[in-house]
């Protein structure tokens, strides 16, 4: 394969990532752009790998994609109107559906209905990202670019960092925002029913969990954090309940001062600033989906690693098809393959045809084609997209997990990652700033460094590479900037 033109890789990292935690993705991978408006994956590769996943998308391709979308929906609302009921039907589908089969009795399901949940959650799943995975990312990867060009064509002046930071601030409060709020209204009452904790539970359940399904809220956490927050002072429990509540009407307000100090009229950017805050929301909705899905697929597979004694870790690396052979025929994948799946398997996703790598010939491919490709020289900053504002100092702490951030974070450290994810919340929390290799202005880093009120600088490409644990380093976000001191 050739390798001779550099690609500019977008690369996804997780670690404890598996095929079946992600398995709709695998099923997205194989579709083609020409039969699909909303799908992009013209050149992509992606890599499970010794506990470690990678997932790197060329970014000029996607780019060029969503400048075609975007065009198309600026010059025709009816266009953009027809995605967003795209979003509605698939969010009231997930909603409904979802949480009726994760309450389904599994230990009295034929294997056949088992694989019938297992399916449903999964189609669930596929059906969202079939239009949502490239839209949602490539307007969190581009628009903030796009509306920095915008007002510099109507003002013939480039907005400074801090003004496009504010500017590129949906109105949109977070789900996870939304369960705080409702969490600080009930700790001013007195007495609640265990079925206010219940309705939390259902409604928020998923907010911080992650990917293997870990971290899903229960009423029991639910009245834990409850508590805690009740032994913080009335008076600071108001004041965050009460920027909560005016944080929208806030960014708005922000919004109208910036666009009369370019000498910009509300209607000059009103089409990008209803773009920006809808898809605020459309992040959450999709992610929602995501995790609600998750825990349907992961609770079936679970119950058929019981039901066919199987090893758990084991049935994460079967594909869709051997899920179902394995329900309906009973019959497994040979272990020998399966050891080989977990010493790692590559899909290079290219032209509208798929290869698949296995064993050692997984981590070549992925260094040949991505790997290398990232290798930086040795220097001291990187750049990157300011996504809350703020200057401090402070020793680097590199995230690559979030159970590994989570457990290891002082506070008052800076937090470096690929990219945060529900699940980086604890450490967030802890963190003086944040700092990540990807990422765009509704990306998740993005959205809760604003709701902290830290420092956060997105989308700098490689500073897990460039920075160590222990640097001492110095974030400007005046200036985008992360300097090792």
């Amino acid at each position: 394969m050739n390798n001779s033109k550099k690609i500019n890789w977008r690369v996804y990292e997780r670690g404890h990532l598996y095929p079946q935690n992600i398995s709709a993705y695998l099923d997205l991978i194989r579709q083609s752009p020409a039969k699909n408006l909303y799908l992009a994956n013209h050149f992509e590769v992606m890599t499970f790998y010794k506990d470690y996943f990678w997932w790197a998308r060329a970014a000029d391709f996607l780019k060029n994609d969503f400048m075609n979308w975007l065009d198309i929906w600026l010059k025709n609302k009816k266009v953009f109107e027809r995605y967003c009921n795209h979003f509605e039907k698939s969010y009231g589908e997930a909603v409904k559906i979802l949480p009726a089969l994760k309450k389904n009795n599994l230990t009295a399901a034929s294997n056949q209905q088992l694989f019938k949940d297992y399916e449903q959650a999964k189609n669930i799943f596929y059906r969202n990202i079939l239009f949502s995975e490239y839209t949602v990312d490539q307007f969190d990867d581009f628009f903030g670019d796009i509306l920095s060009e915008k007002i510099l064509s109507l003002t013939k002046q480039k907005p400074v960092l801090s003004d496009l930071s504010q500017l590129n601030q949906p109105a949109y409060l977070s789900q996870n925002s939304e369960y705080r709020k409702e969490l600080l209204k009930l700790s001013f009452s007195g007495n609640y029913l265990k079925s206010t904790l219940d309705r939390l539970a259902k409604t928020y359940g998923w907010v911080e969990m992650s990917w293997d399904g870990a971290h899903e809220k229960t009423a029991s956490d639910i009245g834990n954090e409850l508590a805690n927050l009740k032994r913080i002072s009335v008076t600071k429990r108001q004041l965050e309940l009460e920027k909560n509540n005016s944080f929208v009407l806030n960014v708005k307000n922000e919004r109208r001062i910036l666009l009369k100090k370019y000498g910009l009229k509300p209607q000059d950017l009103k089409q990008y600033f209803e773009l920006l805050d809808t898809f605020g929301k459309f992040h959450d909705w999709r992610k929602e989906i995501q995790m609600r899905s998750n825990q349907v697929i992961l609770r079936t597979l679970k119950e058929m690693a019981f039901r066919f004694n199987l090893n758990y870790d084991d049935l994460l690396f079967y594909t869709g098809e051997d899920i179902k052979k394995l329900c309906f025929l009973k019959k497994k994948v040979v272990l020998a393959v399966i050891k080989k799946r977990k010493t790692g398997v590559t899909w290079v996703i290219k032209d509208g045809k798929v290869k698949e790598y296995l064993g050692r010939q997984a981590k070549k491919i992925l260094d040949k084609l991505v790997l290398n490709q990232l290798k930086v020289k040795e220097i001291n900053e990187v750049k990157g997209l300011s996504a809350c504002m703020g200057k401090i100092s402070g020793r680097v702490l590199i995230g690559r997990f979030a159970r590994q951030a989570n457990q290891q974070i002082k506070s008052g450290q800076i937090l470096i990652t690929s990219m945060t994810t529900i699940d980086y919340l604890p450490a967030m929390r802890k963190a003086a700033a944040i700092i990540t290799d990807d990422g765009g202005i509704t990306c998740h880093a993005a959205i809760v460094s604003r709701e902290l009120k830290k420092p956060c600088i997105i989308g700098t490409k490689n500073a897990t590479r460039v920075f160590k644990d222990g640097d001492l380093v110095e974030v400007d976000t005046k200036k985008g900037i992360v300097k090792k001191l």
